[in-house]
């Protein structure tokens, strides 16, 4: 247990007793470890032991409801897993497995019972911490992915990892202790100790014992790794939490890559991310071509390899301490997004990525693109005011517009450009009309997947992809709190825009007035009767059941943000103005209670 360095004390399970009954805890526990990628347990295996992380990473899954697996959890150093089969005996509920080569301390059923007679404490320690669990299960806690190693491998050959290393180190050292490590550092340091580095395929304990304790010693480990080494390569690999793939946005992808054949990585499960270095922004398509030829990454950024601000978003997003945007939809209360983009930029806040549905998509995309709030803002109003209306009405066969003019303004305002082209990470949501499933858009025409997040049904044409017709994903959900989680581990912030209540009319109404009423009325004409459109009502009741399902969403954010707009209605587009001022200055009050780091 010394030799762990791992205090007993922390481990939650145990947090409190004193040292006599650590020391007896410690006494009846044995080592047990698990090379990356193996299994500890599978979900229905018997189960009567609890296994404390000492060294390394493991994963939690559960099997997903549409089949496949969902992540639940990460645990690492101090994080214990398997406290209800210690208690109950009952199957495991859960997968684990190694996501890098693991030490843990193991504590059976058995011992357990002979510690509680002892110290009951214990017991009571261990139900607080399943009381805690079930908690935050129940409030839709995120898994935590708060990573401590990360190996850098180049795609390529001739790239300047060495560099790239140091400043993405030099990033890391902004927010805790970082350790740039190579095979030569390593090689001096060990040397001075009077160790080597293995062979490939040797096991030496005390090398991992040492590299264990740099990873006690500094907040974050960054491997790099060495083509001329195959042993040192492979080490790094199995000591990562994250594995970032380097390549270059200039070079050709290599013939050995473009089979489309997923990479076996090398030890352990560890994500795998890829980072396209550019001299002056993104290469058109160049992001595509190498997703294409390494389909096993599981998310993607774009450095300048020039800018520290790159390298220290890129930072955020890998050790889970970024900030990711989500912009909810709402028609013409859509705008109010460039306001508190306005806002967060002037706080000095960094937004690592940004999630949009429906009009939200629409302001997210072109700040993912490097416009500026005062941009998006001029832009806007071109097109949504200065150009005239976009609604180019139809026979009512399939929707009440072509929705031509729609695609015309998405098309001017993002060309022929990919999502994954975009300097900072982006996504929109649509609804697949024909599966009943979210549709996640993070590759792909910008254009295109925005004209599918908008289109409301009944209003606008769906889009047709693939077979299938993709509607206005506001329909399912119009804050995708989960999808922003897997592209950004860290906090998320939502911004809604909805309407708890809207479209009122008279109390005296027992029934809607007939047509001729209607007509002889001129509502679009007197603001004074509030009479729903036909295109407010199928507004407003395709965003209905997200709005009824999302009144928690406040609760499973870091921060929420709902600027006050009422009396705008969803179609009111020449409200710009007010609604982009109204909410700017929401936000900068708002802000001043903003519990994270400021970045500039």
């Amino acid at each position: 247990m010394q030799a762990s360095g791992l205090a007993l004390e922390s481990v939650g399970v145990l947090a409190d007793l004193d040292a006599y009954a650590l020391q007896e805890v410690a006494a009846v526990m044995h080592p047990v470890r698990l090379a990356g990628g193996a299994m500890l347990f599978d979900e229905g295996d018997l189960g009567d032991t609890l296994y404390i992380v000492v060294h390394g990473r493991l994963c939690v899954s559960v099997t997903a409801s549409q089949g496949g697996r969902r992540v639940v959890a990460e645990l690492g150093r101090g994080e214990s897993v398997g406290e209800m089969a210690l208690l109950t005996g009952e199957r495991r509920s859960a997968r684990v497995e190694a996501i890098r080569d693991s030490l843990m301390l193991a504590l059976s059923r058995s011992a357990f019972e002979r510690v509680v007679e002892q110290y009951p404490r214990v017991m009571t320690q261990l139900a607080r911490q399943l009381v805690t669990r079930l908690k935050g299960s129940l409030r839709g806690a995120p898994a935590r992915h708060v990573l401590s190693t990360l190996c850098v491998l180049p795609a390529v050959a001739g790239l300047p990892i060495g560099d790239f290393c140091e400043r993405l180190a030099l990033a890391l050292g902004m927010i805790g202790p970082t350790l740039h490590l190579t095979r030569h550092g390593a090689n001096a340091a060990l040397s001075a100790g009077g160790l080597d580095l293995p062979g490939l395929g040797a096991d030496d304990t005390r090398l991992l014992a040492w590299l264990n304790e740099q990873e006690e010693r500094y907040a974050y480990v960054v491997y790099e790794a060495d083509d001329a080494d195959p042993a040192w390569s492979n080490l790094c690999e199995r000591q990562a939490d994250r594995v970032v793939l380097v390549a270059s946005g200039h070079a050709q992808v290599p013939r050995s890559a473009g089979t489309g054949q997923p990479v076996k990585p090398i030890g352990g499960n560890a994500r795998r991310e890829l980072v396209l270095l550019n001299d002056n922004g993104p290469v058109v398509g160049a992001m595509r071509r190498w997703l294409d030829a390494f389909p096993h990454v599981q998310a993607w950024h774009h450095v300048r390899f020039g800018s520290l601000a790159d390298v220290a978003r890129l930072g955020r997003l890998l050790v889970g301490q970024s900030v990711g945007l989500l912009l909810g939809g709402g028609g013409a209360r859509a705008f109010a997004h460039i306001g508190i983009l306005r806002a967060m930029r002037e706080a000095g806040i960094a937004i690592d990525a940004i999630g949009g549905v429906s009009g939200g998509a629409i302001i997210g995309a072109q700040y993912a693109a490097g416009a500026s709030p005062e941009e998006i803002k001029e832009r806007t109003r071109d097109e949504f005011i200065a150009r005239g209306s976009l609604m180019d009405y139809t026979v009512p066969i399939v929707s009440l517009i072509k929705g031509r003019r729609f695609a015309g303004m998405l098309t001017r305002l993002f060309d022929q450009k990919g999502i994954e082209d975009l300097p900072t990470r982006f996504f929109c949501l649509s609804a697949n009309l024909s599966r009943a499933t979210m549709h996640v858009h993070d590759r792909g025409l910008i254009w295109r997947g925005i004209g599918a997040s908008i289109s409301i049904p009944g209003i606008g044409p769906p889009t047709c992809e693939k077979g299938d017709l993709l509607i206005d994903g506001s329909v399912l959900t119009n804050l995708p709190v989960d999808v922003m989680r897997e592209v950004c581990q860290g906090k998320v912030v939502a911004v809604d825009v909805s309407a708890d209540k809207d479209l009122s009319v008279d109390q005296s109404w027992t029934d809607f007035p007939p047509p001729s009423r209607l007509l002889a009325a001129r509502p679009w004409r007197r603001r004074g009767l509030r009479i729903p459109t036909i295109l407010e009502i199928l507004f407003r009741g395709a965003m209905l059941g997200s709005i009824a399902g999302e009144r928690d969403v406040a609760e499973r954010v870091e921060f929420y943000l709902r600027p006050p707009l009422r009396g705008v209605s969803l179609l009111d587009f020449k409200m710009l103005d007010r609604v982009e001022a109204a909410a700017y200055e929401y936000a900068v009050r708002s802000l001043e209670r903003w519990p994270f780091a400021r970045v500039s």
